[in-house]
């Protein structure tokens, strides 16, 4: 129940032109000003949450300062962290394991 409560909230955003995916996201060192202007550029510079494929140290220590901004890795999304930002912002490789895990669970059943 909670997986379609999590895939209907991200549908909704989909459908409400609320997510962006970003190619390519990798900070050297951690650098809130740079994170911010990457988000006011993808339009989501008055809050999002970013889901990643993997844990990150520099993106979440530049992310952390941010009002509004939160980091997860896509496999610990939830319906309430997907629709309480505005917007949704997802790395390539974190869109392709949601779309891929999506369409093995849907093998299964």
């Amino acid at each position: 129940m909670r997986r379609l409560a999590c895939e209907s909230a991200i549908l909704a955003k989909i459908q409400s032109e609320e997510v962006a995916v970003i190619d390519k996201l990798k900070f050297v060192e951690p650098k809130t000003k740079v994170f911010a202007s990457m988000l006011s550029a993808v339009g989501a510079d008055h809050g999002c949450l970013l889901a990643m494929h993997e844990a990150d140290r520099s993106t979440y220590l530049s992310a952390r300062n941010l009002a509004d901004t939160d980091v997860r890795i896509v496999d610990e999304l939830n319906a309430y962290e997907v629709l309480r930002r505005p917007r949704l912002l997802f790395t390539r490789e974190a869109f392709e394991r949601l779309v891929k895990g999506r369409a093995s669970a849907g093998d299964k059943s």
